[in-house]
């Protein structure tokens, strides 16, 4: 349940919903992750948009 919550699904990516193969990220939004910062950029860069939506 906790993986469905984080957008994981078998042949989508669990960002962009495009097809791949397997679970996880397509190559697209794996980069993206890693040029954020991997896992902590990641978080700050959510916590803007939150920021950002209730200004």
């Amino acid at each position: 349940m906790a993986a469905y919550r984080a957008g994981i699904r078998k042949d989508r990516c669990a960002v962009c919903s495009s097809a791949i193969e397997g679970e996880g990220l397509c190559s697209r939004c794996r980069a993206a992750v890693v040029v954020l910062g991997d896992l902590e950029g990641l978080k700050q860069a959510v916590r803007a948009l939150k920021y950002l939506e209730g200004a």
